[in-house]
């Protein structure tokens, strides 16, 4: 039963980091009314070092939601600065291995995305996706409020949540645990998290952030957003981190244990850096890598989103640009369900569209990681790296091309981050034929039902991602007939389906585009492809909005399988 004093909202999103301000933009800028509940005030540059990079499809959904340009402009490396990735003996050592354009950060004449990947602090990230959702009307942030309890019913959830005026109460339709990896939602509704087969076994790293003077100027080896250190002393990962000569150092000592106070972190970074140059520790923390799949996505009413339902080692960068994926998932299902065009079963799909993608993307997260023992598997002695003449350049070339060998698909990784797709939904059409190869770095756009919708710039310069609009896109050859056109206008008007025609000409290129009609779904995949409207056109809508047969009996099974929640 509602408190007194209880305020009501249509989505509670509890947690407001990376994620769970992506979904409060995404929910925003459809008008759905939703609060925010975190309990940290921002940290700003003060932090630890976390996330570093949005990814090139990330980066599509910033462009969406009108951040692309704000993103850029918080970059404190500047736009152009290389994101080379450089092994090297130490910061101011030899060098073994580069890869340049790391992650895709520099576009280039690659027209399969719109815009870059981004190399900025999360602190900086989180600003931008603040100061957008605080534009939104429909939009709450309560900052320095920490979420204590909910209980579910029928038809909403209530939560207690505490801050500086003491307890208060909130009701929603639904609630997204955006809380992170200790999840304080998730374990309220019993919700176990597995590990993965082949998980990294456990070891404590630090992470910390340092301010080391005119270290840019020492080095020789040119500028990189990493500089991964490996000699026989220490193991560590180094780049710059923002303004003020703040860097980022990951330390990965051999079989220590401990707090990250014991540590001798300064005398680690001058040994990476190899000059004993006055360093000053910020902050730090310790971690160890975890491959971790939550056992179910949803009680009820309530969605875990990012690391509250997966938990993968940082190797590719993937963490806080796979929760935007969730967000943007949740997002537009959510926002369907409660304008009343989302079918019943649409919200039971995100968890069968996402966790074949999280599974992917630990699965390439936890291959990155193993590589930590690449001197020692390639039986090069570790004191050769540093020896003088021959022994040293032969011992840094073997390991060199081990390197470029093992190390291409976690700093090349298109093929992952542009490959998500949704063949097996219920909410995609099914047809003859395969899709493209999935690998981890070629991409090959397909307008095959469930890939990502393949990227055109058109003849104004715009992306054709931009004309997608909010719901779906029924994107056309401009020369096919206006009756599939008009038969897909008046199903989404019986159905109350927002639906925005595209109809190009020389833009639409038939390599990419083949069909002559490709609907688009709001999250820019595609959901059915063909040359003519179908003869019902409307259980085609019914379906990939969640209300057709397929979805039907996919959701049946799901929830056959799900255990039973203890909330």
């Amino acid at each position: 039963m509602s408190q007194r004093g209880t305020s009501r909202t249509q989505v509670l999103i509890v947690g407001g980091g990376p994620v769970g301000l992506a979904l409060a933009v995404e929910l925003g800028i459809r008008d759905i009314r939703c609060v925010v509940v975190e309990q940290n005030e921002p940290l700003g540059p003060l932090q630890a070092p976390r996330s570093k990079m949005i990814n090139a499809r990330a980066m599509a959904h910033m462009r969406r939601w009108g951040l692309a340009a704000a993103i850029r402009s918080a970059i404190p490396l500047g736009a152009d600065y290389p994101s080379n990735v450089i092994f090297a003996t130490r910061l101011t050592g030899a060098e073994i291995a580069r890869f340049e354009n790391a992650f895709s950060t520099q576009r280039g004449e690659d027209d399969r995305f719109p815009d870059g990947a981004a190399w900025l602090p999360q602190y900086r990230i989180e600003d931008v996706l603040r100061a957008r959702a605080s534009q939104l009307p429909s939009v709450s942030l309560l900052l320095g409020t920490r979420f204590q309890s909910l209980t579910q019913t029928r038809h909403h959830v209530e939560a207690v949540v505490t801050g500086a005026q003491g307890d208060r109460y909130i009701e929603s339709s639904y609630l997204v645990a955006a809380d992170g990896a200790r999840s304080t939602v998730r374990t309220l509704c019993d919700i176990a998290m597995a590990e993965l087969p082949n998980a990294p076994a456990s070891g404590t790293n630090i992470n910390a952030l340092i301010r080391v003077p005119g270290l840019a100027q020492l080095i020789s080896l040119g500028p990189a957003v990493i500089y991964q250190v490996v000699n026989a002393e220490v193991s560590a990962g180094m780049g710059p981190f923002d303004v003020d000569d703040r860097w980022f150092i990951n330390a990965f000592p051999q079989q220590w244990q401990g707090t990250a106070d014991e540590f001798d972190l300064i005398g680690f970074a001058q040994a990476a850096i190899g000059a004993r140059t006055p360093v000053e520790v910020i902050c730090r923390s310790t971690w160890s890598p975890r491959a971790l799949l939550a056992e179910r996505y949803a009680d009820r009413r309530v969605l875990l989103a990012g690391d509250a339902c997966q938990v993968r080692p940082p190797t590719g960068g993937y963490g806080m640009n796979l929760g935007i994926g969730d967000a943007v998932d949740i997002g537009w299902k959510l926002a369907a369900t409660l304008q009343g065009w989302g079918g019943p079963e649409l919200l039971r799909t995100y968890e069968v569209e996402r966790k074949k993608v999280h599974l992917r993307v630990l699965r390439e997260a936890i291959e990155n990681y193993s590589f930590v023992d690449a001197v020692r598997n390639a039986r090069i002695k570790p004191d050769d790296l540093e020896a003088p003449g021959v022994t040293g350049e032969q011992a840094r070339a073997r390991l060199g091309e081990l390197i470029k060998q093992q190390k291409d698909r976690e700093y090349h990784t298109l093929g992952v981050v542009l490959g998500d797709r949704y063949t097996d939904s219920p909410i995609v059409t099914k047809e003859s034929g395969v899709p493209p190869l999935e690998h981890y770095r070629n991409y090959t756009p397909s307008s095959y039902p469930g890939c990502l919708a393949p990227h055109l710039w058109l003849a104004d310069g715009s992306s054709l991602y931009d004309a997608f609009g909010l719901g779906f896109a029924l994107v056309h050859h401009a020369a096919t007939d206006d009756e599939s056109v008009e038969k897909f206008v008046a199903a989404a008007k019986r159905q109350h389906v927002p639906l925005t025609i595209l109809g190009l000409a020389s833009e639409l290129r038939e390599d990419l585009y083949p069909c002559a009609f490709t609907l688009i779904r709001p999250d820019q995949h595609v959901a059915w492809r063909g040359n003519k409207a179908p003869e019902d056109t409307d259980q085609l809508l019914k379906q990939v909005r969640g209300d057709g047969q397929e979805a039907s009996v996919s959701a049946r099974h799901a929830h056959m399988q799900r255990p039973r929640s203890a909330v």
